[in-house]
């Protein structure tokens, strides 16, 4: 994106929901950045991956650990 190279950890599509699904794996505990990082995914595969009658992407932050409010 903007030439500068991401990298997402998992990407599935899952056919009954109809729609690509995107994993990202953090060591460590959640931070508000990693949100960010998702929704630049989410915006990207929206944009340039989705195809016709397909709903819009997902995406699922998995983290090591969180906080009780994160």
């Amino acid at each position: 994106i903007d030439r500068e190279d991401f990298y997402l950890d998992l990407l599935f599509y899952h056919r009954k929901l109809r729609r690509l699904v995107a994993i990202d794996l953090k060591l460590g505990k959640f931070e508000a950045a990693d949100k960010g990082q998702m929704e630049l995914y989410l915006r990207y595969l929206d944009k340039h991956e989705r195809e016709p009658g397909e709903e819009a992407p997902l995406g699922l932050i998995l983290c090591e650990s969180a906080g009780e409010e994160q």
